[in-house]
């Protein structure tokens, strides 16, 4: 549990932030009202200074509380920043190394790549590209951002080219 908590207190920290999100924004806690009211008043102030695309602003917010308000920034702010932190490490992960078959150790060449690996390679803002083992019988193919040969090898030998497994 200690080592868990060690190695994913960021994204067990954007969990809980989107977990106050989701509370201050279903349930309604009657301590702020005073706050609440206060910001109505101003908000009111500023929207009978203004011109009429304030005013549509300004019904739009009068109908948000303050509790509503918090809770959308810190739910959207949380699942940025979890999403960030979760592609960040799944493109650091140790199934992106290798430039050989992961299954029978063979050679492996490029083919086209499908529509859901467009798609990854657009959520993960990465260019992309899939590779099968030469070998029939083994039938294995995945993903790899860069080319297997672009990279150094390291002290074990290997070449770290970033691939995942399908």
């Amino acid at each position: 549990m200690k080592k868990l908590l060690r190695e994913y207190w960021v994204e067990l920290l954007f969990v809980v932030l989107a977990l106050v999100g989701i509370e201050l924004v279903v349930t309604r806690v009657e301590i702020h009202i005073i706050l609440i009211n206060l910001f109505k008043q101003w908000f009111n102030a500023t929207r009978t200074t203004t011109s009429w695309a304030t005013d549509a602003v300004g019904a739009f917010f009068s109908n948000i509380s303050l509790y509503d308000l918090v809770g959308f920034i810190l739910l959207i702010t949380s699942s940025y920043l979890l999403l960030y932190r979760l592609r960040r490490r799944y493109l650091k992960s140790i199934r992106w190394q290798g430039d050989i078959c992961p299954r029978c150790k063979g050679q492996i060449h490029r083919i086209h790549r499908t529509p859901q690996d467009r798609i990854l390679a657009f959520l993960v803002r990465r260019r992309l590209h899939r590779y099968a083992c030469t070998d029939q019988a083994c039938g294995w193919s995945g993903i790899f951002y860069g080319k297997p040969h672009d990279h150094p090898a390291d002290s074990a030998g290997s070449h770290a080219i970033r691939s995942t497994v399908n």
